[in-house]
């Protein structure tokens, strides 16, 4: 497991602000990334949940650079739904990430 055992690592860790807050938006991109297509756990629901509320603390600039700087490619639907969601911005960097 993995996905799992990143995910839970990343999500032990408060980042609410700062340098901490876009490192933990960039981990968590990159693994819901590769995400199995219609996973549905406790963990994953949580790592949604955080992702989401990351991104309501970091500029829209800010998370598309993030999402640029991503070497996975998002193949993730859930994922880009939410992100295609959150701005122009953050939208047009998360569908140029896109297989």
């Amino acid at each position: 497991m993995h996905f799992d055992d990143r995910l839970s690592t990343v999500l032990r860790h408060s980042a609410t602000s700062g340098t901490l807050a876009r490192i933990q938006y960039r981990q968590l991109i990159d693994i819901l990334a590769q995400a199995p297509s219609g996973l549905v756990t406790d963990l994953t629901e949580a790592g949604y949940a955080r992702l989401d509320s990351l991104g309501a603390t970091i500029r829209d600039t800010d998370q598309a650079e993030l999402i640029r700087q991503s070497l996975v490619r998002l193949t993730n639907p859930r994922l880009l739904t939410l992100l295609a969601e959150a701005g122009p911005q953050v939208a047009s960097a998360a569908l140029a990430k896109t297989r």
